[in-house]
């Protein structure tokens, strides 16, 4: 298969795929909205926010420490004597 076959063949995926969660999301904001009355929608969508955020700003934390983490233990492990330790060990 040709590089542009596969682009485009990965293209199509994509674009069926965000159409059906798009969708799929349609009909979850149907069933909320017969579910629960608009106040409750209303909390819903405010405290899914400051959720979705919380969980972001957490996932860029673990992120950055454990890069800052692997910064610290991998060099030490590369070297030859360490890794002989490893070995031996």
């Amino acid at each position: 298969m040709s590089q542009k076959h596969f682009l485009l063949k990965g293209t199509f995926i994509l674009t069926v795929v965000g159409i059906l969660t798009r969708v799929m999301g349609f009909f979850y904001r149907i069933f909320l909205s017969r579910s629960f009355p608009a106040e409750e929608i209303g909390l819903y969508q405010l405290i899914f926010l400051f959720l979705l955020q919380t969980a972001l700003l957490l996932m860029l934390q673990l992120q950055q420490e454990s890069r800052r983490l692997w910064r610290a233990w991998l060099p030490p492990l590369l070297q030859k004597s360490s890794l002989q330790k490893l070995i031996l060990t």
